[in-house]
């Protein structure tokens, strides 16, 4: 009995010490878990930098992008503005030639017997041609 009785605080030793492994064991293995786990924030924290660095670049790039694109259109749209009023003009101008061959043709019809008398001598392609030079120098003239 009473090697009995000195082998229970033995076994209590030895029980406290198995249930001291187990939880020496456990801890070591919540370092390794946690260790782990900072390793893999850290490196979560590293892609998160280089996401944002890469996020500010296309941001940057998207701005600059734009405000070409805004340059280009106001440019654009001052040619617009530049060749709008160059076709009016043309217009414009297109509208007095009507205007002159109108009155080319009046001035012609009506001067034509008169102008026969003078350069009879010159065909007819000569004469027409004569006819629209002085009415346009007249219609010029009035200008």
């Amino acid at each position: 009995m009473h090697q009995q009785m000195d082998s229970y605080p033995d076994d209590l030793i030895q029980n406290s010490n198995v249930k001291l492994a187990e939880e020496l064991g456990r801890s070591r293995d919540e370092v390794t878990s946690h260790q782990k786990l900072e390793e893999e924030r850290s490196v979560l924290n590293n892609q998160l930098l280089e996401m944002k660095k890469r996020e500010s670049k296309y941001i940057k790039d998207a701005d600059e992008e734009k405000a070409s694109l805004q340059k280009s259109i106001s440019i654009t749209s001052a040619l617009l503005t530049e060749k709008d009023a160059e076709l009016e003009k043309l217009r414009n101008e297109v509208e007095y030639h009507r205007g002159v061959n109108v009155h080319t043709a009046s001035f012609c019809s009506n001067s034509e017997p008169k102008l026969n008398n003078c350069v009879s001598g010159h065909s007819a392609e000569g004469r027409k041609r004569l006819c629209q030079v002085l009415a346009f120098s007249r219609s010029v003239s009035r200008v």
